[in-house]
This record gives C-alpha cells, structure tokens and sequence, in this order.
C-alpha cells in the first residue's frame, strides 16, 4: 500500500476510533460506514495508475460531536464536516459536495439537502467542507447520510465520490 493509501486508512481509522472513544454521557452513537469496507478500500489503493482527475469523499465527522448533544435541541449548532480529498494530478475547482439524509433508506426524497462547493483542491490536498444548518430534524432512532463529490470533468474513477452512513442512535443502560 502506497503512502496515500496509509494516509487516507490512517484517516478513517483516527476518525473512527474517536468516534467510537467518545461514547460517554446519555446517548450512545453509532455512524456505519456502509458504502466502502476496508477490503474495497484497500482495492482502490492497489490502482497501479494515478488518474489526471479523481476527488473522493473520505471521512465525515459531526461538529460538535454527536455523543457531545444532550437533546435534539442542541441541533441548532450542529455542522457535518466532509473531508474531501484530490486523489488525481491535476488541480480541481469548483468541487460540488451534496449532502442528502434520510430518515430511510428506502425514502425516494431526502429529509434535509445540503450542497457545497470547494473552491479549489490541488493533487493530494485534503479540505473539510462544513455544512451548517442541520436543525429541524425528526427525531429518530436512525438516519441514512448520503455524501456525494460530484466527478470533476474527465474523472473515471468515480467509485469513491460516494459514501453512504447509517446514523444509529439510542439510549445508553446506566
């Protein structure tokens, strides 16, 4: 595995753990990473050629963090952050970032739609978009999080622009 491929597994790894580290307080959270499993991840890593154009979404994060909430409330101020990141040996602009979140996975329309644009992403630079406005959101059990770079002109590896997350929250037993 080349240093990219450990950058971008040691990433996800950092991401995770603090997530999973975190779990204190009343609610537990659980974010499932269900579109790229470590197998795939490593797949992609094993592409003997670099792509002129290629942007991926590679971690989310929630800010501040969702064990952090202690009600619904507390959503006023909550930001979904995309790491999103430019994999090709071109510069890329005007990357378009589309946030979609369901209260079902099966649900044709999403509940909350959020886009963004990066300015500007030069090969192996990594930018966090940050999504603000999350309030107003049904209470549940479960949310689907769909995020999406939209392929830059003349990607053709468009496997990692998307990832899809299965938000599960609950009550912790005391």
């Amino acid at each position: 595995m080349g240093e990219e491929g450990k950058h971008r597994l040691s990433v996800a790894l950092l991401l995770s753990l603090l997530l999973t580290t975190v779990l204190t307080g009343c609610t537990q959270v659980q974010v499932e990473n269900r579109s790229l499993d470590v197998q795939d991840a490593l797949a992609l890593e094993a592409s003997p050629r670099r792509h002129d154009h290629n942007v991926c979404v590679l971690a989310i994060d929630f800010e501040p963090s969702l064990e952090s909430l202690s009600s619904f409330a507390d959503t006023d101020d909550l930001s979904l952050l995309v790491a999103v990141e430019n994999l090709g040996l071109e510069t890329e602009r005007q990357v378009m970032v589309r946030v979609e979140l369901r209260l079902d996975n099966r649900e044709v329309t999403p509940t909350l739609t959020r886009v963004a644009t990066v300015d500007e992403l030069a090969p192996g630079e990594t930018k966090i978009v940050r999504l603000n406005g999350l309030s107003g959101i049904p209470i549940r059990t479960e949310y689907w999080l769909k995020v999406r770079a939209y392929p830059v002109p003349s990607e053709q590896d468009t496997a990692d622009n998307q990832r899809i997350y299965r938000i599960q929250i609950g009550s912790q037993s005391p």
